[in-house]
This record gives structure tokens, C-alpha cells and sequence, in this order.
């Protein structure tokens, strides 16, 4: 309220040291702050300054404010006085907390009457467990799933380089994984508010999302490769301002395979319509892979073969001999049998008659000829060996 002189502004009427918000830390020292008049005080009158807390409760932060009240004359108007507070310790968590010094002015000659309000800033010294990276709520294991609020003494300590999380407070999380998975990170399981999730890898913000494909506002991401040995921080935010209870869930994500060929997709991401090769996956010829990955429809109508026959074998298969045969090594000749020459003779004559055959049957496969000369059926067998029909 102003009385007297109506034209007295009480933002530039006192003046202020620090100028905008003093801050103080629950249970931490005493701060100070200066006060002093912007105008002089006419020659024989005083300026007195009474200090109260404005707000009714106040007490709880504030456990001693001294002088309550200052006074100003002619001479020492424009001097900077000081005034100590001493911030109140309470065992509640109530989060930062903004609350204000009222300094009501009057004047002895009743020049002026008029009010000003200093802002304080109260910082708790308690605070949640996951308010900050350096204090994150733990996951141990997964499945893991958590219910919490963001709006419930949760601070705006983070921001995501999606634009993600600028006025919103933020819970962490802090997973570290004994062996390399893929995991999806969803907080579809309750969506009440505008949500949003990213994730930092050893420090480094590496995946974010606003909004997931399948749950409206709230926020997921699916089939993010977490390696083994690494430390990864889940932050649950908002989306400008956003802010209340949620359902974090963090899975394994199934894979269709278990052991991979080539490289990862971007930033490890397996998209969701990609097929995963497996090292012992038969790849058809003209299927293009990238960086380890095919999509489905690549390789749905296509099937691994089965282990690939020897020569002599395929020689067999192709001229309807013996499935048995006698392997020999690169370069030797075969051994004698305890039969004697004879035989030896007589398994050499074979094996080249069938080297003869197996020679012929390449020759059919790759130039496409007719069929002919007994090559019927060897023209699908050399496409087998080739590995695709």
C-alpha cells in the first residue's frame, strides 16, 4: 500500500544488494543483503524501514532476521546498510522454496508511506532420491517398472538436446548392464501427462523421444542397444512444462536372433520392420545387406541350406553313385587298400570318372546350357552348390 506521496515507486524508490533474489540453502550460514534509499531525505526528517517475512508460515524458512528496522536521514540515505538472515533447518523435503522480506518505509513528516518486497530464495538440503545424476534412483535388474511424479518435489535439473525437458522437472534412473541387450524404455504404462525419455550413455545423451508410436502423448524407446559395462541414465521429463505421475518400464527387448553379422544400424538401433542376420543365415544372391541388416522381405521366401557336401559327395549326388566314398587329402595320392593293386586301381579309375562328372555338371550350371549328355539333373544340383535357386 502507498499513502502520502503516491508518486513514490517502491521498485526504484529502494535500492538493493544483490539486486534480484537473495539466495540461501536450508541449514547453510547466515546470508546478507544491502539496503539503501534511491532518493534523499529532506534535512531534519527520517526514513524508517521496518522488515517482516510477507507471506503467513514463513517462520519455517527463516530462523532469524536482523535489525527490523533501519533508519535513514539526510546524511547516510544513499549508504548501504546490511541485513543478516539466517535460514531455518526443518527435516520436510518441501523442494526450493521462493518466499519474500516485506521492508514497509515511512517518513517522520508523513512525506511518504510505501512498500517493497525482497524475493528469497530457499534451497531444501533435503531432496528426492533421482532428482539428479548424481543421486539417480538405481535399477538393479530388469524387468524393472516404477511409478512416480514429477510434479512431487522433483526439480527441472536437465534438458534434452531434442528440445525436450526445458521447464519441466525431470526423474533419473541409472542402469548399468552385465551383458550387451536390447531394451525398450516406455512410459506408456500410464499416460497423464506430456511425457518425455532420453537416455545418456557414459554421459552422453544418446536416444530421446516425445512421443512414442503407440501411446498418444507419452513418450518410449524401443530397441536401444545397451552394451555391457557401460552406465546408462533414463531421464523422465516433460514437454514444455509438462509435469505429473507416470509408470517408467524398462525390458528386454526379444531379438530374433541372438548373435549378429556385420554391424549394428544407426546409433545400434534395430528398426522395427528389420530382419537381423544371424552369422549362419543363408543370404540369397542379389540381397543387399547394409551394415549387417537385410530387410524381412529380402529374406522371407529364402531358407538356409544345409550343410554344404563335399565335391565327391556332390559328384555322387549328381551321377546317382555311392553315397559312401573315401576322403583324400589335397595333393596325395590315395593309399593302397589291403586288397591289394587292384583295388587301387579301381578306386583311382573312380575318382576320376567322377571328377570327369563333377566338372561337366559345373560347366551345365553356369552357362545355362540344354540338358543333355545325363546333365538332367545335374543342372539343379550345380544350382545348390552355387547356394540359391
Amino acid at each position: 500500500a502507498m499513502a502520502g506521496r503516491w508518486n513514490v515507486d517502491p521498485r526504484s524508490a529502494l535500492a538493493f544488494q544483490p539486486p534480484q533474489t537473495l539466495v540461501v540453502v536450508e541449514n547453510g550460514p547466515a546470508v546478507t543483503f544491502d539496503v539503501w534509499l534511491a532518493e534523499p531525505v529532506t534535512i531534519g526528517d527520517v526514513a524508517r524501514v521496518s522488515l517482516s517475512l510477507a507471506g503467513k508460515g514463513d517462520e519455517k524458512w527463516v530462523e532469524s532476521l536482523h535489525p527490523r528496522e533501519i533508519q535513514f536521514t539526510s546524511e547516510d540515505w544513499h549508504l548501504q546498510k546490511t541485513v543478516t538472515l539466517k535460514p531455518r533447518d526443518n527435516a520436510d523435503f518441501d523442494g526450493d522454496v521462493k518466499y519474500h522480506v516485506k521492508l514497509q518505509v515511512e517518513y517522520d513528516s508523513g512525506y511518504a508511506s510505501y512498500e517493497a518486497d525482497y524475493p528469497v530464495l530457499h534451497q531444501d538440503d533435503e531432496h528426492l532420491v533421482g532428482d539428479t545424476l548424481f543421486d539417480p534412483i538405481q535399477i538393479k535388474a530388469l524387468p524393472y517398472s516404477f511409478m512416480g511424479d514429477t510434479s512431487a518435489g522433483f526439480t527441472n535439473t536437465l534438458q534434452s538436446r531434442c528440445e525436450l525437458g526445458s521447464s519441466s522437472p525431470d526423474a533419473v534412473f541409472e542402469f548399468t548392464p552385465e551383458s550387451d541387450l536390447y531394451a525398450s524404455v516406455s512410459l506408456c504404462g500410464l499416460s497423464l501427462f506430456d511425457s518425455a525419455l532420453y537416455v545418456y550413455e557414459n554421459g552422453q545423451e544418446k536416444w530421446c523421444n516425445d512421443d512414442g508410436d503407440k501411446c498418444g502423448a507419452s513418450a518410449e524407446l524401443s530397441n536401444i542397444l545397451l552394451r555391457s559395462g557401460n552406465t546408462y541414465h533414463l531421464v523422465v521429463d516433460g514437454y514444455n512444462g509438462a509435469m505429473g505421475r507416470f509408470q517408467l518400464d524398462v525390458r528386454e527387448a526379444p531379438q530374433v536372433v541372438s548373435s549378429f553379422q556385420g554391424g549394428l544400424g544407426s546409433e545400434g538401433v534395430v528398426p522395427s520392420d528389420t530382419f537381423v542376420i544371424p552369422q549362419d543365415t543363408f543370404v540369397a544372391p542379389g540381397a543387399r545387406l547394409s551394415g549387417g541388416l537385410a530387410p524381412i522381405s529380402s529374406l522371407k521366401s529364402q531358407k538356409a541350406p544345409e550343410e554344404k557336401p563335399s565335391s565327391t559327395e556332390a559328384t555322387h549326388a549328381a551321377t546317382g553313385g555311392p553315397a559312401a566314398h573315401q576322403h583324400h587329402h589335397q595333393g596325395q595320392d590315395p593309399r593302397p587298400s589291403d586288397t591289394g593293386g587292384e583295388a587301387s586301381e579301381g578306386m583311382e579309375a573312380e575318382r576320376r570318372e567322377h571328377l570327369s562328372t563333377f566338372f561337366r555338371v559345373l560347366e551345365s550350371g553356369n552357362t545355362n546350357k540344354d540338358k543333355t549328355d545325363g546333365g538332367g539333373g545335374a543342372s539343379t544340383n550345380a544350382n545348390a552348390l552355387a547356394g540359391g535357386a
